[in-house]
């Protein structure tokens, strides 16, 4: 009885006082049960998307709530183990209440009761719901905190290491199959078709996660960093929906590189080279509007489109310098649109080796952005950051420089080598398509740094596994890390002391 109060006692008290029912509501058996799917507007089955199944008497609850704009889902069973985290007012952001619901609980309690908690707690403003180990971190008003990552990418496919995403094209795929016997006059799907799905799903989810990441932070990162292969090849129709699914309403700022699926793979291979003068010509007046330096000139066409731009927590205690190089450090190409304009893209290696002198003196650091860096173009890069930290080792200037990119879709990992004394992380920052991003954050007062490796789910953000004090790392060995989900089960890994 006594256990049985207390559940009771919590679902009235997380109503009155932490929860605003009028903006949500619940139904039941939303998800429905193997052998059938639901409705989507990418028309994807979403079983796989469930965590372990309750029993078949207990069907999935899902509470809609009108602020998220999303629907959540989760099943407990009798050894399940969630943790709910609940900031429920802005206000109280500083004060997060917390429990855990373990399997034993419900024991004592009928399936209603356990059913109406759950409810109540999905109901609620702001709740973030994770596994245990895989709780997305809570920033602090003076570190900066900086989200990257790759390749949304419209309309690419998704990896076949984000079985979630193959899911969603299935049927799409098995109509394509059997198309033969259709009438030849019905409308069949083409893989394009399917393709589509999958890269609106993946955007979707990825997106939606890193909305519950800063929703549920009082200071929110410094901005989003996209490195990269905003469209699959520069149509204006995948342009648009790149702008609709990230840049309108996105809760903050997001800095974009182009890569070489907007501009490289298209010149001379688009009528009047329209695929790559459209990607060009938007990232120009973004830029424009954004008051982003770009080195570009707009009256000859010619330039890097490389631009820096000073990043800093709410306080303005801790900054970096944020590069973005686009496509690759030595690209440059030159071509002709529309008869008259003539484009002249230059490599941004010497605007770099500039931008590195000016700031041998600053102490900030400096993160290099790019979409491919793979092969020669990273040894191009090593020996650049290393003649310039060679020639100004004599400053007494810690250094912590970076560089991050795209481009492999499956590659989410992090590679520090040593440059004349000094660690410098080499980071694939994770894609759209294999829904994973990367969370950067430096600590300011507090010292020290740390990247974490992140992957999007339909239910949010699943922290992977962290690297502390990177950049303390020790110079006598290559140091790779991946982040595999494997890894909600390893301690974060830090560099100059153990993890508490």
């Amino acid at each position: 009885m006594v256990p049985l109060f207390i559940h009771s006692f919590c679902c009235v008290y997380f109503i009155f006082v932490f929860c605003r029912s009028k903006e949500g509501g619940w139904e039941e058996d939303v998800y429905s049960r193997p052998g059938t799917t639901t409705r989507s507007e990418e028309g994807r089955s979403l079983l796989s998307l469930l965590p372990s199944p309750l029993p078949p008497s207990t069907p999935p609850v899902t509470c809609l709530n009108s602020e998220r704009r999303a629907q959540e889902s989760f099943s407990l069973s009798s050894s399940s183990r969630v943790q709910f985290t609940f900031r429920p007012h802005r206000h109280l952001s500083n004060f997060p209440f917390s429990f855990t619901l373990c399997g034993s609980i419900m024991n004592y309690a009928s399936s209603s009761h356990a059913g109406f908690l759950f409810i109540i707690a999905f109901c609620c403003s702001t709740v973030a719901i994770e596994q245990e180990d895989g709780t997305p971190e809570v920033f602090s008003k003076d570190e900066l905190a900086i989200l990257l990552m790759g390749d949304p990418q419209y309309h690419f496919m998704c990896e076949m290491s984000n079985p979630p995403c193959k899911e969603a094209s299935r049927r799409c795929m098995e109509a394509v199959a059997q198309v033969e016997d259709k009438p030849s006059s019905s409308r069949h799907p083409t893989t394009s078709d399917c393709i589509a799905i999958e890269s609106r799903y993946a955007n979707r989810i990825q997106r939606t996660a890193m909305e519950k990441m800063i929703e549920m932070q009082r200071y929110p990162p410094a901005g989003l960093v996209i490195d990269g292969d905003l469209t699959d090849y520069g149509h204006n129709p995948q342009l648009e929906e790149f702008k609709t699914g990230w840049m309108k309403n996105f809760p903050i700022p997001i800095y974009p590189g182009l890569g070489n699926h907007d501009y490289q793979n298209n010149v001379n291979d688009c009528a009047l080279n329209v695929c790559a003068r459209n990607m060009l010509n938007w990232f120009i007046h973004f830029a424009a509007n954004k008051s982003l330096p770009i080195q570009f000139n707009s009256t000859s066409y010619t330039g890097s489109l490389a631009y820096t731009k000073r990043l800093c927590s709410i306080t303005g205690k801790n900054c970096a310098q944020v590069i973005q190089m686009n496509n690759a450090i030595d690209y440059e190409v030159a071509f002709t649109a529309f008869f008259i304009e003539n484009w002249r893209i230059e490599s941004g290696f010497a605007w770099l080796k500039r931008q590195l002198e000016l700031w041998k003196d600053d102490s900030l650091p400096i993160l290099i952005n790019v979409h491919q860096n793979e092969d020669a173009r990273e040894e191009k890069l090593k020996q650049l950051l290393g003649d310039w930290i060679y020639e100004n080792r004599g400053r007494n200037i810690k250094r912590k420089i970076g560089v991050f990119f795209a481009h492999m879709h499956a590659r989410h990992e992090v590679k520090t080598v040593c440059l004349h004394g000094v660690a410098v992380p080499f980071v694939y920052v994770g894609s759209v398509p294999n829904n994973r991003f990367t969370v950067l954050r430096f600590f300011g007062d507090q010292g020290g740094d740390r990247i974490s490796g992140y992957a999007a789910r339909e239910r949010g953000p699943v922290l992977l596994d962290s690297l502390e004090n990177i950049w303390d790392a020790p110079c006598n060995r290559l140091f790779v890390h991946q982040f595999h989900e494997r890894a909600l089960h390893i301690p974060r890994f830090n560099f100059t002391r153990p993890h508490p």
